[in-house]
């Protein structure tokens, strides 16, 4: 967003090729959450779109992991809704860029008040962008809370299974030793 009001500004193309670039990260997310949404999953095309947003390789098998298996559980099917809205916002920037792009090629230099407007634009989308983002990550802190609890939760039945189990064998063992 900052290098495409940099260009809107000083009408260097080296800002909106920039601009293009930084936008393969969220273009690379976009690409995995699609394909996630698929009923026959490449899991190649969703690693090569983590990777292209950012995700650290080693990290991919687990992110997809997680995805997959509790995308129907409400935070993170939350996460994933304000993932979509923000690809939205995204598409619409695009558009934005693009018309821009084509606007300053044609005419060379925007009359002030376009450039003006050009610029509130692109910052109400980023507050748009904001207002998602921070939705997205409030639900992700959400699920991320709500695996931990469930966690929790499976190592205290597991530790009072055993426990139980290794106290009942004690008790039998012991009855058994005194008849």
């Amino acid at each position: 967003i900052l290098n495409l009001q940099k260009y809107v500004i000083t009408h260097d193309e080296g800002y909106f090729s920039k601009f293009q670039e930084d936008l393969q990260v969220p273009l690379g997310g976009h690409r995995a959450r699609l394909e996630l949404e698929k009923p026959n999953v490449s899991f190649e095309k969703v690693s090569e779109g983590l990777i292209a947003g950012r995700t650290h390789p080693l990290d991919v098998p687990a992110v997809i992991g997680l995805l997959r298996r509790f995308y129907k559980v409400q935070y993170l099917n939350k996460a994933i809704g304000e993932w979509s809205k923000a690809d939205a916002i995204l598409f619409e920037l695009i558009d934005l860029g693009h018309k821009t792009h084509l606007k300053i090629a044609a005419i060379g230099d925007l009359p002030r008040l376009e450039m003006i407007d050009i610029l509130d634009e692109i910052t109400a989308l980023n507050n748009r962008f904001t207002t998602v983002e921070d939705s997205f990550s409030f639900s992700l802190g959400e699920a991320s809370r709500w695996l931990e609890n469930l966690l929790v939760m499976i190592l205290v039945l597991a530790v009072i299974t055993i426990g139980g189990a290794g106290a009942l064998l004690t008790i039998l063992a012991g009855r058994s030793l005194s008849h």
